[in-house]
């Protein structure tokens, strides 16, 4: 009868643990001269661990870049067809380059360029490094960690009476 408990204990967690969504990640821009360009979300899910994967925007979560030098901003994604190029084998997906509009349309757009190249609201970056970290509000919340709490708990307060 414990095994059983402890197999079914095992298997809710399971189950729960595992139906989390994939992290969203950020990629964020910065030219050394302006600043910070802007960023795009994607969900973790859509890499495959390619060293050259190309993403269509239709897979972003979000785009937020803004022109320094006008003030002109970008908070919609590109054409379907255009896309980012990702290098996904390390540990976090890196960007390195380009499919045409990753944000807006031409010719005030985002585009993209190898790893260093950004062009935004028509005005070029060439001192941009990218950055990858979870997206801001991709931590798990609190309550489903107190679910699965509360799960374990009732399981070994049931083990234990029942032995």
């Amino acid at each position: 009868m414990r095994t059983r408990l402890l197999v079914v204990a095992l298997f809710a967690f399971l189950l729960l643990s595992g139906s989390a969504s994939a992290l969203p990640l950020r990629f964020t821009a910065t030219d050394s001269q302006w600043g910070m360009l802007g960023f795009m979300d994607f969900d973790s899910s859509v890499f495959d661990g390619t060293s050259f994967q190309f993403v269509r925007n239709p897979n972003m979560l979000l785009i937020d870049f803004t022109d320094p030098q006008s003030g002109f901003r970008v908070v919609t994604p590109g054409p379907d067809s255009d896309g980012t190029w990702f290098d996904s084998t390390g540990p976090l997906p890196i960007v390195v380059g380009g499919g045409g509009y990753t944000g807006g349309v031409d010719p005030t757009g985002v585009w993209i360029a190898g790893t260093s190249f950004v062009m935004v609201g028509g005005n070029p970056y060439t001192q941009v490094s990218w950055v990858t970290t979870a997206a801001p509000g991709s931590v798990p919340e609190p309550s489903s960690t107190l679910v699965l709490l509360g799960l374990g708990l009732a399981g070994l307060a049931a083990w234990r009476r029942r032995g």
